[in-house]
């Protein structure tokens, strides 16, 4: 019958002996360990987390970087082929050219002896023109192995200017990487470089100014647009 009133009488002074209690104070420092060991785990993986964050970042950066390298390495390397390509090519017309000369120079001197023993008109008249038709062929030879000459000499300096401009764009542009107008400047510059018909002194450079002009208006044109 006396349960209840015991019951409420008792339950603050055991509550208050087991707070007080060696036992629940033990249990209260473990508790109070297992959440410093918590917050020391996780600020280790916040900051193992960064670090990763960190070199994921610098390998996508490197990616991007060797991309672009690789790129510009890449048509750089279609100009050096084009260069070599004509650069062979030039040396066999001059080859051609060379031979041709030293042909006109044989007939000459074969003709103007042969011409001696002509004394007749009809014979002197036949062959003057027998003569001039040998050395027309081999004049029109000599023009034609002399233009090829210089058109591949021309694509050739031509292919290995581009390829200069390209291996020395990155140096350049990284160089003026905190300037946007020198950066833009240069990026101008080559590609004038590449797609302008440059002086070489082997073909003449008719329409040159008209189509520089053209190549720089596209690229204005372009840059207003993106921005």
């Amino acid at each position: 019958n006396s349960y209840d009133n015991y019951h409420t009488h008792s339950i603050p002074v055991l509550s208050v002996g087991l707070l007080n209690s060696n036992d629940l104070s033990l249990e209260r420092s473990k508790m109070n360990q297992f959440i410093a060991d918590l917050e020391t785990e996780r600020a280790k993986s916040k900051e193992e987390s960064e670090k990763k964050l960190k070199e994921l970042n610098d390998i996508i950066e490197n990616a991007k970087s060797f991309a672009t390298k690789a790129g510009v390495s890449k048509h750089s390397s279609v100009f050096k082929s084009e260069s070599e390509y004509h650069e062979n090519e030039a040396k066999k017309w001059l080859g051609y050219t060379r031979n041709i000369l030293i042909a006109i120079a044989l007939v000459a001197i074969g003709l103007a002896f042969l011409g001696l023993y002509f004394k007749e008109n009809s014979e002197i008249v036949q062959f003057t023109i027998t003569k001039i038709v040998i050395l027309t062929a081999l004049f029109y030879g000599l023009s034609i192995t002399n233009r090829n000459y210089k058109a591949h000499k021309h694509n050739s300096i031509m292919n290995k200017h581009r390829q200069n401009a390209l291996s020395t764009f990155e140096t350049f542009s990284n160089a003026a990487s905190a300037d946007d107008q020198t950066k833009n400047a240069i990026l101008l510059e080559t590609t004038h470089s590449i797609f302008a018909n440059q002086q070489t002194g082997y073909l003449k450079a008719d329409g040159e100014a008209e189509s520089n002009n053209k190549i720089i208006e596209i690229i204005k044109s372009a840059t207003t647009k993106d921005e």
